[in-house]
């Protein structure tokens, strides 16, 4: 991804670590010298699934090697209500955690871009846009991903769906085949 700074003779060049409708967040190949300097506008040109994309924006924040903006348009493919999803038929069981709370739902749902989580709705859960983390067994990496919704009472009174968008790169269905594997063991 190339970052323009309008009105500026600077050109960042990074990659993208997470997107979600217009916000992404980007990791800069070279460190920036003076980032508290850094704001205003921007146009961005990316290379997404073999497709380029401009669009502009505003920096939201900046440190000496990551950007976060607000772009005017969605990253395509960087949704993950934008992907084809597939429903889940097992009892695919994943752990999310985020402050000092964890708990475990069920993966009703998952694509390229992210999942949706069948979770009891007795816990006090995190907002939109929230960071949390996933495990699916203490054999596995956590993963981390983001809040995208939460909807009460669609699937049952007794539980919330929290859709997860994961960062750019990351297929929730790998780890959908992971969940699968580790439970029947």
């Amino acid at each position: 991804m190339t970052v323009v700074v309008v009105g500026g003779c600077l050109a960042l060049h990074g990659r993208v670590s997470f997107a979600h409708h217009g916000r992404v967040a980007v990791v800069l190949f070279e460190p920036l010298e003076d980032p508290e300097q850094l704001s205003g506008a921007v146009v961005v040109t990316a290379l997404s699934e073999g497709r380029v994309f401009s669009m502009s924006g505003q920096i939201r924040d900046a440190s000496e090697r990551s950007l976060s903006l607000d772009l005017h348009g969605d990253l395509r493919g960087s949704d993950p209500r934008r992907t084809v999803r597939v429903l889940e038929t097992g009892e695919t069981r994943l752990s999310v955690s985020w402050g000092d709370s964890s708990v475990v739902g069920t993966v009703r749902d998952v694509s390229e871009g992210g999942l949706s989580v069948l979770l009891p709705s007795c816990v006090i859960l995190p907002a939109d846009g929230a960071s949390v983390i996933l495990a699916d067994g203490p054999e596995r990496r956590p993963l981390g991903a983001r809040v995208c919704h939460r909807i009460h009472g669609l699937d049952g009174s007794d539980c919330v769906r929290m859709g997860l968008g994961l960062p750019a790169g990351c297929d929730a269905r790998i780890l959908s085949s992971a969940t699968r594997s580790v439970g029947a063991e």
